[in-house]
C-alpha cells in the first residue's frame, strides 16, 4: 500500500511528501503544482491549483499497481470540500473510522470538518480512478467578506454538530465542466481567468446537485443510472470527435 499522510491545506509541504516518500517528478508553475508518480508504482499524476479567494483545486489521476492511502489532516470548522469522481471510485472515512462511504463514477460528495481531524481517502489498486477536490476555506479573508461564501458556511458548518458527508446522485454535468478544466492551455492571466470562472461553475453545479437531491430525497427516483451516464458520456464524446457525420439516436 502507497501510505501518503499530510495536511491538504498546506499544498507546499503535501506535495513535498509526495516527492520525497512516495517517489516521482514534481513540477511548479505559478500557482500550480503537478506531481507524477514514479512508474514503477504505476501510473498518476496529482494536480492542484491555488487561487486567490481561499479555493483550491485537487485532482487525482491514478492507476497504481498497490492501493493508495491519503491520510489528510484536517481544521475544524473551515473548510468545505466538493469531491467529484469521473472514473473509476474512493473510498473516504473521517478519523474515528466507524464509517466508510464509496463515492463512485459521476457521483458528487460534499464533506466538513467539524468533529475529526484527519480524512482517511483511498484509491483502490489496478483501477483507473479520476478524481477533483475543490476545497473552500471559509476563513479565508477574501472568503469572509463574500455572501456566497458565508451561505456555503452557514449551510456546511454553521448548520452542522457533527462531521459532515453527503453522497449524492449521478450528474453528468459535473463531468463535462472538469474536462474544460482539464483540457486549458492559455498561460499566465487568461489561464487562471479561465480556471477561476470553470471552478465557480463546478462549485455552482455541486451545490444546485446537493440541493436537488434534498428536495427529492423521499420522492422515487427516475434519474439515469450510473450506466445509463456512461453510454451517454461516451455517445456524447463520439459524436464530439465526429461532428461531420449524420447520426441518429
Amino acid at each position: 500500500m502507497i501510505t501518503i499522510a499530510s495536511k491538504i491545506h498546506d499544498t507546499h509541504t503535501f506535495f513535498n511528501t509526495l516527492k520525497d516518500n512516495v517517489g516521482g517528478t514534481l513540477d511548479t508553475t505559478g500557482n500550480e503544482y503537478t506531481f507524477e508518480l514514479d512508474p514503477h508504482l504505476g501510473y498518476g499524476t496529482i494536480r492542484s491549483i491555488l487561487l486567490e479567494d481561499g479555493v483550491s483545486v485537487l485532482e487525482l489521476d491514478l492507476e497504481t499497481k498497490d492501493d493508495v492511502l491519503l491520510s489528510v489532516e484536517a481544521l475544524l470548522g473551515t473548510h468545505v470540500n466538493f469531491i467529484y469522481c469521473s472514473k473509476g471510485a474512493l473510498s473516504h472515512s473521517f478519523d474515528n473510522g466507524d464509517t466508510i462511504d464509496t463515492i463512485e463514477t459521476f457521483q458528487t460528495s460534499i464533506l466538513t470538518n467539524i468533529r475529526s481531524k484527519n480524512n482517511t481517502i483511498l484509491v483502490e489498486k489496478d483501477t483507473h480512478t479520476v478524481a477533483t477536490i475543490i476545497s473552500v476555506n471559509t476563513t479565508h479573508e477574501v472568503s469572509t467578506s463574500s455572501q456566497w461564501m458565508r451561505n456555503i458556511k452557514q449551510l456546511f458548518i454553521d448548520e452542522q454538530t457533527e462531521d459532515y458527508l453527503y453522497v449524492g446522485s449521478y450528474n453528468l454535468k459535473i463531468a463535462d465542466s472538469i474536462k474544460q478544466l482539464q483540457s486549458i492551455k492559455q498561460d499566465g492571466l487568461v489561464r487562471s481567468l479561465l480556471t477561476k470562472g470553470i471552478v465557480n461553475v463546478i462549485l455552482a453545479l455541486e451545490i444546485e446537485n446537493h440541493q436537488h437531491d434534498l428536495a427529492n430525497a423521499d420522492i422515487a427516483t427516475t434519474s439515469l443510472t450510473k450506466s445509463d451516464i456512461a453510454a451517454v458520456e461516451e455517445l456524447t464524446e463520439y459524436i464530439n470527435n465526429y461532428p461531420d457525420l449524420e447520426h441518429r439516436i
